[in-house]
């Protein structure tokens, strides 16, 4: 089974072909109420419309990521990588 290394050469070559500009800072207006956090097919899209309905005004799903208008999807791969490749400790 293929399994990509987040830290791989073939990555780094995606990120630079599919680089986009910088989008500017966002400056949070109201402090975050939820966070649910889901792997695929596991529901995160009904409990966004549970969310919706019960008067959250906002919820971002992951199809929100791709169409985001500016686009923070460099943002969303930096956060990614600080959750998913550990970088060894440096006090070994």
């Amino acid at each position: 089974m293929f399994r990509l290394n987040l830290n791989g050469w073939f990555v780094h070559v995606l990120e630079y072909v599919y680089s986009l500009p910088e989008p500017p800072k966002r400056e949070r207006t109201k402090p975050m109420e939820v966070i649910c956090v889901g792997l695929p097919r596991t529901g995160t899209e009904s409990l966004q419309n549970a969310l919706l309905r019960l008067g959250y005004d906002h919820t971002l799903h992951g199809w929100n990521i791709i169409f985001e208008d500016p686009n923070y999807c460099q943002q969303y791969v930096r956060l990614s990588r600080k959750k998913y490749v550990t970088e060894p400790s440096k006090d070994r």
